[in-house]
Parts: structure tokens; C-alpha cells; sequence
């Protein structure tokens, strides 16, 4: 698991204040490290949980998306008590994305585990028909190759 957020990242997202009262559980007043860490490993383990069907973890380099869903998602898990609407939505619009990119429907920014480079192969068609008395080699395609050929995709 590698972490696709950090401190210095939320602090400049969410400010150092709120950043204290939701890592702070006594005074509110300075960020507690360790829950911000906690909250920090459980929103990149649940990222990784939904892509990990579809992208090779860890990804080699995190995109901006997923470090933007990864605050997102932390800030989040911050909160103790039920936390605000907006809050709250956002977490579910990062959920919903992230459901998206595991079935392939959106990409997060890096080719998906077995994507071939420059775009996936669709199918391939061979078939060989009877030699080609003009240049003395193997026909690859003819119309008793392809009778029975019908499209799949």
C-alpha cells in the first residue's frame, strides 16, 4: 500500500485549523499525526480496493485524480460524528468514481494491468485458404475463409 495523499497536502487543501480539529480529539487545537496517518492508510487502502481488479498496484506514479480522491476520502474518515452534507457527498462522488474506474468505464490516468500500449487488441483474424498457384504461397485470406467468420465485437 503506498499512500496517495499527505499532510502537507490536506494542510494546504483543508488548512492547518481544521486539519486540528478533526486530528485533535482533546483540544482541536494541533494535528494529531497518528489519526491523520490512520485516515490517510484507510483512504488509500479503500482506493486501492476498488482499482485493484483493473490497475497493477502500486501505481508507479499517482495521478492528480486519485491524490484529489484520496483527500477527499481521508478527510472523510476524519470526521467521528456524522459529518457535513457536503462532506459527505463528495466522499460518495469519489466512491462512485472509484467504483467506475475498477469496471473500466473511466480511466484514473495510467494504462490498466494487461492494457497493451497504444490501445487494447480488439481480435485477430486468421484463416489460410488454398495455396496461390501464382505465387506459390498460402492464401491468408479467401471468401471460403471468411464464410463463416462473424463479428464478435
Amino acid at each position: 500500500m503506498s499512500a496517495y495523499t499527505t499532510q502537507a497536502a490536506l494542510t494546504e487543501r483543508y488548512g492547518d485549523t481544521e486539519l486540528a480539529q478533526l486530528t485533535d480529539r482533546l483540544s482541536g487545537t494541533a494535528i494529531d499525526t497518528a489519526v491523520l496517518d490512520r485516515a490517510i492508510a484507510k483512504a488509500s487502502d479503500e482506493i486501492d480496493a476498488y482499482i485493484s481488479a483493473r490497475y497493477a498496484l502500486p501505481l508507479a506514479e499517482v495521478p492528480n485524480n486519485i491524490a484529489e480522491l484520496a483527500a477527499t476520502i481521508t478527510r472523510f474518515h476524519l470526521y467521528t460524528a456524522e459529518p457535513p452534507e457536503a462532506v459527505r457527498q463528495r466522499y460518495d462522488d469519489a466512491i462512485t468514481f472509484l467504483r467506475r474506474a475498477g469496471r473500466g468505464e473511466v480511466s484514473i490516468g495510467v494504462e490498466a494491468a494487461g492494457d497493451e500500449p497504444g490501445g487494447a487488441v480488439l481480435g485477430a483474424i486468421t484463416a489460410v485458404g488454398p495455396p496461390n498457384p501464382a505465387t506459390n504461397t498460402d492464401r491468408v485470406f479467401s471468401a471460403a475463409s471468411l464464410a463463416n467468420f462473424t463479428n464478435r465485437y
